[in-house]
């Protein structure tokens, strides 16, 4: 390599005191996948299903954000989580169920 050429820029900064992170562990204020999957993972874990089988289905979605209420107030479930769940998207779940799970007990009675 002859010493006039330019050596590419690895790092976002030529500060080496200054320790580089990746883009995903930078402190930001979006959320990150990791914690947005969590937190439907949390809410699928609390979620009473039997619950589902009595509500009509176009109230799921208000439903799904009661229970969700209910669950922050009791400290089984963060604010942080609560927000970033949608409710909506939980829906959308709980109806392909059946369709991927045809053994599933609780939703495969939802048809009848």
């Amino acid at each position: 390599m002859k010493e006039t050429e330019e050596v590419p820029v690895l790092f976002e900064t030529d500060d080496r005191s200054i320790a580089y992170l990746p883009k995903y562990m930078r402190d930001t204020d979006e959320p990150s996948g990791v914690n947005t999957g969590s937190a439907y993972h949390k809410v699928l874990e609390l979620l009473d299903y039997e619950k589902y089988l009595s509500v009509d289905e176009g109230e799921w979605a208000e439903s799904v954000a009661n229970d969700m209420e209910v669950c922050k107030q009791k400290g089984l479930l963060s604010k942080e989580y609560q927000e970033l769940v949608n409710p909506k998207r939980i829906v959308v779940f709980l109806k392909s169920l059946d369709q991927y799970f045809p053994v599933c007990p609780y939703f495969l009675r939802l048809k009848d």
